[in-house]
């Protein structure tokens, strides 16, 4: 979770927290895996995978990320026949003590060197908290702890400054945290009137 509640409810501004007050984040996917629970924890997980994470995230930035720059991208693993298949199979060959995708790399182990598949997951990680140290450092401040940030009524200018401070001081790594919040703030200026907090309902969003 990005944003535990303790610090959602340091960053909010009182007006803001008592809006928004009801709402857990958590609450969605507490709700599925209820509704899951005759399923083992792996199935569990891979569902939510397969039904929020894959549509909602990895799926959506490869295909805007490949079609801005005119490029065609496929996901083999994903064809609904594969999908279909692996579904079927027991948790216990997908996962095997700590070993993940532990099926798939036996399958893979005449095919490939053992320094591929036995290699660590690498992920698709941008340098977000070097960058707020910084190259992007003074521009993070300059749109969060900004006039049109503080009259837009969320957050608290002194918890933000406080977040800065403490990830430029290396304290705390907040590097995601602060990503989140300039684009959300950057989104705000571009699809919703500069009117301050008055309740969620008084946003006016705008597609111009």
């Amino acid at each position: 979770l990005l944003f535990p509640e303790v610090l959602k409810s340091a960053i909010y501004t009182t007006e803001f927290r008592a809006a928004v007050d009801t709402h857990q984040s958590l609450d969605g996917r507490a709700q599925a895996f209820e509704r899951w629970r005759k399923l083992d924890p792996v199935q569990r997980l891979q569902l939510w995978d397969l039904l929020v994470y894959l549509p909602n995230d990895l799926m959506v930035k490869t295909d805007r990320m490949t079609m801005a720059h005119g490029l065609e991208s496929r996901s083999p693993l994903l064809d609904h026949a594969l999908v279909e298949q692996c579904a079927r199979v027991p948790s216990n060959m997908k996962v095997r003590g700590s070993t993940t995708k532990y099926l798939f790399k036996r399958s893979m182990a005449d095919l490939l060197p053992r320094s591929i598949v036995a290699r660590r997951k690498q992920g698709f990680g941008v340098p977000v908290s070097h960058w707020f140290r910084g190259e992007l450092r003074d521009m993070a401040r300059d749109i969060l702890l900004s006039a049109e940030s503080r009259d837009r009524g969320y957050f608290s200018s002194g918890a933000l400054e406080s977040l800065l401070e403490a990830h430029e001081s290396k304290r705390f790594d907040h590097g995601h945290k602060l990503w989140a919040l300039v684009s959300f703030e950057l989104w705000c200026r571009k699809f919703t009137k500069s009117v301050p907090f008055g309740g969620i309902t008084n946003q006016k969003v705008t597609t111009q």
